[in-house]
């Protein structure tokens, strides 16, 4: 957890697998403090967190320029399960294939099936990754601190 008095910020174009003490030692934000960093899982996108209550609109990492963009967290979810809270990496059902329209186990990937559109997380009449999905939009909400 972030301290009250600080923001996160969103860089794209870092190299994969940067280690956190390797990003601390080489990022700068000019104007703010930056408190933490690291990556996110396996990709090219690490997370600062500042300072304050702004976040800097760019950072300099091996002093090469980079856009930051301020963190707007969203509802996790899971490209195994299709459920609302976990990323398929640590997917309960790790080696499942289930059907993202109607939810159905199924016994290999994207087998042919008949279906009825039906929502994993809400039962609603839309796939599971839907992104108005109810569900979805409240841990949204939760995560960005608009609704306790």
């Amino acid at each position: 957890m972030s301290p009250e008095d600080s923001c996160k910020g969103v860089v794209l174009g870092v190299e994969a697998g940067t280690p956190t003490s390797g990003l601390m030692a080489k990022l700068c934000a000019p104007g703010t403090d930056i408190i933490n960093a690291g990556m996110i899982g396996r990709s090219e996108t690490a997370i600062i967190t500042f300072r304050g209550t702004y976040s800097s609109s760019y950072i300099l990492f091996y002093m090469a320029k980079y856009r930051c963009k301020p963190h707007k967290p969203k509802a996790q979810f899971c490209n195994t399960c299709y459920c609302i809270g976990h990323c398929a990496d640590v997917c309960p059902q790790a080696g499942s294939h289930k059907c993202y329209k109607c939810g159905k186990l199924l016994d290999e990937p994207y087998q042919q099936h008949e279906y009825n559109i039906n929502c994993v997380s809400c039962h609603g009449e839309h796939p599971a990754d839907y992104e108005y999905c109810p569900p979805g939009e409240k841990q949204t909400l939760k995560q960005r601190g608009l609704l306790t």
